[in-house]
């Protein structure tokens, strides 16, 4: 299921100003249910590993999901964010749609 446009915006300001380790190219969003039965919020943050950055710094992928759970809840929308950061390479392996 889609997320609104607001919430894709806010989602990426988050990881704009937030994650500056590496080359985001792409960020995929899908909302789910988890396991228990609440709702999440799948967010997939692409990067390019080639580009010369190469792979995200830690403090930056541990601190990403409270930045962006802080604008989400602003937007009052409350879906868990879980967030994964997976290389431009090895994305369409997941066999989701595209970024």
């Amino acid at each position: 299921m889609k997320v609104s446009a607001e919430i894709e915006a806010a989602i990426a300001a988050a990881v704009k100003e937030n994650f500056t380790s590496a080359s985001v190219v792409g960020i995929n969003t899908r909302r789910a249910l988890g396991s228990d039965g609440e709702k999440v919020l799948w967010i997939y943050v692409v990067f390019d590993d080639a580009r010369g950055k190469g792979w995200p710094d830690p403090k930056e992928t541990l601190s990403l999901p409270i930045h962006i759970m802080d604008r989400l809840v602003a937007l009052n929308f409350h879906d868990f964010p879980l967030v994964s950061f997976v290389s431009k390479k090895d994305f369409p392996k997941l066999k989701l749609e595209a970024a």
